[in-house]
């Protein structure tokens, strides 16, 4: 049986950072063309929930500042170096999945989709 992966999904840690108030959402269709420029002026992650004509959901600057890869690694600001350091040191085992429970086999439909 493969492990609980939820609380690793990036969606999740997208959520928690919006309960910390980190995250610019941006509801409205956003043309492709247009996502840089709004990147770029955003000191939060952006969030964008109808990008392009195929109305995909789009997240960029997640770990764009020391707090939110502090929070990343559960960790405090002081201490990301440190743990950082010490997840090189000590590398996780890595852990076999059957094909056919492969999270990256899953189709997940959202929004207007589902």
């Amino acid at each position: 049986m493969p492990p609980d992966m939820d609380k690793f999904r990036l969606r999740r840690f997208v959520e928690k950072l919006d309960a910390m108030g980190e995250v610019e959402t941006h509801e409205a269709q956003t043309n492709l063309s247009d996502i840089a420029v709004v990147i770029e002026n955003s000191p939060k992650v952006v969030w964008f929930k109808n990008v392009g004509p195929e109305m995909l959901e789009l997240v960029a600057n997640v770990n764009g500042s020391q707090k939110r890869l502090a929070v990343a690694m559960g960790v405090s600001e002081g201490k990301i170096l440190e743990e950082f350091t010490r997840r090189l040191d000590n590398p996780q085992p890595v852990i076999e999945v059957e094909r056919e429970q492969a999270p990256v086999q899953q189709i997940v439909l959202g929004g207007k989709s589902s």
